[in-house]
C-alpha cells in the first residue's frame, strides 16, 4: 500500500521536470511541431523546452544529403533521425528529421541546406519563434 503512494508523486514529479519531454526515437513521435517542406511561408510556434522536428527527403547512397547551416540562439540543435527502417532500400529517397528543442524566448531561422555530390542545390528557411 505504501508503494502506491509513492508511485504516484514521483511519476507526477518526472512529467513535471520534463523527463518526458524528449522525443522517442520513432520519427514523428513526441514533437510539438513536425514541419515539411511545404511549412517554409510561415513561422512556427512553440514554447520553450518543446520539440520541433523538420521533415526533408534525403538519399546519401546518391549523394543527395541535407544538412544544417544555422540554427537561432532561440534553439539548440539536437541532430536528426532517418525515416521507418523497413521503408528505406539502398538507393531510393528516405525521410530525414532534424531535431531541436526550444531553449529560450525568441524567434530566429533555421536555415537547411541541399547538396547533390558536394555541389549546393538549394536552401531553405524556417522561421521558428519560441514563446
Amino acid at each position: 500500500m505504501m508503494r502506491a503512494f509513492l508511485l504516484l508523486p514521483m511519476a507526477l514529479l518526472n512529467s513535471a521536470c520534463g523527463a518526458a519531454s524528449e522525443p522517442s526515437e520513432q520519427p514523428g513521435q513526441a514533437y510539438e511541431r513536425l514541419l515539411g517542406p511545404e511549412d517554409t511561408d510561415r513561422p512556427a510556434r512553440i514554447r520553450t523546452g518543446q520539440w520541433i522536428g523538420i521533415r526533408v527527403s534525403d538519399n546519401p547512397s546518391i549523394g543527395n544529403v541535407w544538412t544544417v547551416l544555422d540554427v537561432p540562439a532561440n534553439l539548440r540543435s539536437e541532430g536528426f533521425l532517418y525515416g521507418e527502417e523497413e521503408e528505406r532500400t539502398e538507393g531510393s529517397d528516405t525521410e530525414k528529421i532534424f531535431r531541436f528543442v526550444g531553449t529560450s524566448a525568441g524567434s530566429g531561422t533555421i536555415r537547411l541546406a541541399l547538396d547533390y555530390r558536394g555541389e549546393r542545390q538549394r536552401e531553405i528557411e524556417y522561421q521558428v519563434i519560441t514563446e
